[in-house]
């Protein structure tokens, strides 16, 4: 074994143990307490009850498909199912993840920093871990990773069969359709490069409207209804700052204190700027501002992971700031293992860590970084 292979191989092996780690440390949920008795995992469980029939749940959820059906044709019960899949989704969502921005051009350190951190974000990660019948959730994060590298790659085939299986699990990987457009344009593709990539895409356009017609419904909200519903929020100053800040405690401020590079990097895939774009405003959709955020982690990770390779690894204790932050930001009064008593202590834990990353990573910035780009 090489170097390289050798140095590849002991970062995933410290990512699948960390991501163990915090696994366990996320716990799972007590479904049947009465104070979960409203989420979405109710509607999950009937669904892998009644698979491979169909059961009448609300919308949207009746027509998140793939996560339910495949626990419900398995030989165990549907929450061991679930908890089961989940695991190993996120195992798979962790690795690939890692492969993908070692692909893009960023080195193995700064990927291995970037992964840990997604893994250590409650929202993005740790969520999907404890509630583990949001498995299509994770499955639809899988997918995004898929699409975007086919994207790049024009790989027509792989880019519609991820499509398909992601929108089976939720509704977020259409988002990939106008980015890819966007990035076509971007890179004047040809006329030929335009019907494969609308040949790709059809099959999962047209699946969305069968879905909605065919799949028995009880009621819920329609995207235009929840749209109506929710989409106020974006006129209150918290919600933004829950959307770009909270959601990615404690790194959210870094790509705006390394602004000059977060804006060489935007400047060079503008697409993923889109992409960004439509993800937030994709949130009008819904009331769970950081858990809408999660198929977001894809650029922010990878700006985070861009920043750290050139800025902030270098300097050992600002990177050892930054990951001790994140473990401080991880728990949570109600999610997790380890409890914490309540829902003050959560915050003044989650604002906390921002804070300390965020005066460290600023004054790494103005009294290290300055003066050294200023000598020549």
């Amino acid at each position: 074994m090489t170097i390289g292979r050798y140095r590849e191989a002991s970062n995933l092996l410290l990512l699948g143990l960390f991501a163990a780690i915090m696994m366990y440390v996320y716990g799972g949920i007590r479904y049947e307490s009465d104070m979960f008795a409203n989420l979405d995992l109710h509607a999950y469980r009937a669904m892998a009850e009644a698979a491979p029939g169909l059961a009448v749940v609300n919308q949207p959820f009746a027509y998140r498909l793939l996560g339910p059906f495949v626990v419900g044709i398995l030989p165990f019960s549907e929450q061991l199912g679930f908890r089961l899949l989940a695991v190993i989704a996120s195992f798979v969502l962790v690795f690939l993840f890692y492969r993908y921005l070692r692909a893009s051009g960023i080195s193995g350190r700064a990927a291995l920093f970037a992964v840990a951190m997604f893994i250590s974000n409650r929202y993005f990660f740790g969520f999907f871990v404890w509630d583990y019948f949001q498995l299509n959730d994770i499955l639809s994060l899988i997918a995004l990773i898929i699409l975007f590298k086919a994207a790049e790659q024009r790989s027509w085939l792989t880019f519609s069969v991820a499509l398909l299986i992601g929108l089976l699990a939720r509704e977020t990987p259409l988002l990939m359709i106008p980015v890819t457009a966007f990035l076509l344009i971007e890179q004047k593709a040809s006329r030929l490069e335009w019907r494969r990539f609308l040949m790709a895409a059809l099959p999962a356009v047209c699946l969305f409207f069968a879905t909605r017609l065919v799949v028995p419904i009880s009621g819920g909200s329609s995207l235009p209804q929840a749209l109506f519903q929710h989409a106020g929020k974006l006129l209150s100053p918290i919600t933004w700052v829950a959307l770009l800040a909270l959601s990615f405690t404690p790194a959210g401020f870094i790509p705006l204190i390394f602004f000059r590079q977060t804006k060489k990097f935007f400047a060079e895939r503008r697409f993923m700027l889109v992409y960004l774009l439509l993800v937030i405003a994709s949130t009008a959709f819904g009331h769970d501002n950081q858990r809408l955020m999660s198929p977001a982690f894809i650029i922010f990770y990878f700006v985070l992971a861009d920043i750290a390779d050139k800025a902030i690894l270098p300097h050992r204790l600002l990177t050892a700031i930054i990951m001790v932050s994140a473990l401080i930001a991880s728990p949570h009064y109600v999610m997790g293992r380890f409890l914490l008593p309540n829902r003050t202590i959560t915050g003044v834990l989650s604002l906390g860590s921002l804070m300390i990353v965020t005066l460290a990573a600023l004054t790494y910035r103005l009294t290290v970084l300055r003066p050294l780009r200023s000598n020549p």
